[in-house]
């Protein structure tokens, strides 16, 4: 028994370090088909056709035979396409039997010749009874595009960062379009409506000032993506190098430093300075809020400040006490969660997550200006194992800043011995010493 155990938990080992592979390659292996008492899918076919009459193929139609019971059904089709998912859904009501139906997808918004598609089918209340995976369409190599990306550029136009994107089209119509321009992990993105015709033309996405300002990032912007419509378009482009303070038409915050402060020399800061700066382009009344945390979300300290500022490179400080950092035992260092500065009530500038101060312990910085009290207990050397008088030695020590008043010590066991003391008074540095003198039991 004890030699199969082992032998299956070597197996376990052995296993994923012969056959490797992503969760995407195990997803594409299984095989998620399901079908259901209720209804199935006997039949299912795919062809091109010609809504328009212009003598081009314009819509993909797919062509499904259901064997069901009677009931309400919500049947869906997901196409993959190179550049994502397309989905269409149908809701029909069905009597028993064999039916045929019909779902369809403009050839707009296809970039490929050959797609793999799904179909899915649920009940009124959305219950899963049926699934095929997979599926494989036929090629089509002649349909109407509706439009293609030729190129894209980009360029600052004032306080503004410009996309180009060339399109051709052969058809006409109104169209939602998105840019998104990716940097340090972050996105940010520009949304335009579009209107399209039979022709070749640009598309201009314009990322505003404050936009680009709220970066607060300098260096080329990748361009992964264009969607226009529900035709998304994926390549990488790269912008030239910009700075965002180029950009910027209002007040920004510019950055931070930190430094612990040993006001009386003790070796232990008072007070923590954090400082930022504020990059002010009109002077007037300014309000800055900071959220200060822990390195596991713990929140040190909020603070808000407003001040009258001129226009300048400005500086404002924050001050956090010394001791609350030693009473919440937070050690360093600490994160800048969020600042927020606000212009009358506007906001102007935003960071998250933005800065971090150098390493600090709790313990760099001062105790609170408070009682302290430590307890030392230590019996006699005399004492083992009950067969000696013991001498129990109690020791209370103030090693804070303010009296300690009204100290008790209770000393009892679980049956009928019980001792107490009180002092009304420790001061900083003092101590109180009580003794307990108690006899060995002797047994008779």
């Amino acid at each position: 028994m004890q030699k199969r155990v082992v032998g299956v938990f070597l197996l376990l080992l052995i296993i994923p370090l012969a056959y490797s592979m992503s969760i995407k390659d195990l997803v594409s292996r299984y095989n998620f088909a399901s079908a259901s008492n209720a209804l199935n899918v006997t039949e299912a076919k795919d062809f091109m056709s010609d809504r328009d009459g212009n003598g081009l193929n314009d819509t993909l139609v797919f062509e499904l035979t259901i064997n069901g019971l009677k009931g309400e059904y919500v049947i869906v089709i997901s196409l993959l396409d190179k550049n994502g998912i397309l989905t269409n859904e149908t809701r029909i009501n069905l009597t028993s039997g064999i039916f045929k139906v019909n779902l369809t997808l403009a050839s707009i918004f296809l970039t490929k010749e050959q797609f793999n598609y799904s179909i899915k089918i649920y009940n009124s209340s959305y219950s899963l009874k049926y699934r095929k995976d997979n599926i494989l369409t036929q090629s089509y190599n002649s349909f109407e595009e509706g439009f293609s990306l030729v190129s894209v550029s980009g360029f600052q136009d004032s306080k503004s960062l410009k996309i180009n994107a060339t399109v051709n089209s052969s058809i006409n119509g109104s169209f939602d379009a998105i840019a998104f321009l990716s940097y340090n992990n972050s996105v940010i993105y520009a949304e335009e409506n579009v209107l399209l015709t039979d022709t070749l033309q640009d598309i201009i996405f314009n990322f505003n000032n404050e936009t680009v300002k709220k970066t607060h990032y300098s260096g080329n912007f990748a361009l992964k993506s264009i969607s226009i419509g529900k035709k998304n378009f994926k390549f990488d482009y790269n912008t030239s190098s910009y700075d965002y303070r180029d950009f910027s038409e209002s007040s920004y915050i510019s950055g931070f430093s930190d430094e612990g402060i040993d006001e009386n020399g003790n070796g232990k800061f008072e007070k923590l300075e954090i400082e930022s700066g504020v990059q002010v382009l009109e002077e007037g009344d300014y309000t800055l809020q900071i959220g200060i945390y822990g390195l596991f979300e713990n929140l040190l300290e909020l603070k808000n400040t407003s001040s009258s500022l001129d226009i300048g490179q400005r500086t404002i400080p924050f001050i956090v006490n010394g001791s609350r950092i030693y009473s919440k035992k937070l050690d360093g260092p600490y994160i800048v969660k969020f600042a927020k500065l606000y212009n009358k009530g506007i906001l102007l500038d935003q960071l998250n997550d933005y800065y971090t101060t150098k390493y600090y312990t709790f313990d760099d910085f001062d105790v609170p200006n408070l009682p302290d009290l430590t307890v030392n207990i230590s019996p006699s050397d005399a004492y083992h194992y009950g067969t000696n008088n013991i001498t129990v030695n109690i020791t209370i020590r103030n090693i804070g800043y303010k009296n300690a008043f009204n100290v008790f010590a209770d000393v009892f066991d679980n049956k009928t011995f019980e001792i107490s003391n009180k002092s009304n008074l420790i001061a900083p540095g003092s101590k109180i010493n009580y003794i307990l003198k108690m006899k060995a039991i002797t047994p008779k």
